[in-house]
């Protein structure tokens, strides 16, 4: 395995195929939410995705720039990590939201900067610590996690930020737009 770093700054020209290597997987990570740098870089990767095997790690916004065509990040495998994901194949988030368009006849509100949905967010953490606290009492802090609920946008990692901090969730998983024009968690 080789690694090359390429700093590109968003003034340069350049050739993409000058930083890929032929016959290896090319694993390009672009941390970036500027969507003209980020969307100069796709396309010209995306130039070259028939001569190279070329897999993208980005950012979870990626998918709501105007500017960047999706075909892109699923021809490029995109991935990026997230502690927050929508799946809205799973029974609980299909039953919570019509729940929540039948008692407060709008849509559930969704974020976009973050790409997470505040109310299945907010209901998903109120239900867990109002258990945990019904349940364990002052002892809830033992177990920031309830065992019994299935979270619909977790799972969640709840762990202490600090002697004096709050818990923070500090699970992760990734998100890929496969070459089938699937968005899949792995």
């Amino acid at each position: 395995m080789h690694l090359k770093e390429v700093i590109i700054n968003d003034s340069a020209e350049y050739e993409m195929d000058q930083f890929l290597t032929s016959g290896d997987k090319n694993i390009i990570i672009i941390p970036s939410t500027n969507e003209a740098y980020v969307s100069n870089i796709l396309t010209a990767l995306f130039l070259e995705v028939q001569n190279y095997d070329i897999q993208v790690f980005g950012m979870s916004n990626w998918h709501k720039f105007q500017s960047i065509d999706l075909e892109y990040l699923h021809l490029m495998g995109m991935n990026y990590f997230t502690s927050f994901y929508v799946d809205y194949t799973k029974k609980s988030v299909t039953d919570f939201i019509r729940k929540f368009r039948k008692v407060f006849k709008t849509e559930p509100y969704r974020v976009s900067p973050r790409g997470y949905n505040l109310s299945m967010y907010g209901f998903d953490l109120m239900y867990n610590f109002t258990t945990l606290v019904r349940n364990y009492r002052k002892d809830f802090t033992r177990c920031p996690v309830n065992p019994d609920y299935k979270p619909m946008l977790g799972p969640y990692l709840f762990r202490k930020a600090g002697e004096n901090g709050g818990y923070m969730n500090q699970f992760s998983i990734m998100i890929e737009y496969d070459k089938d024009f699937e968005i899949k968690q792995l």
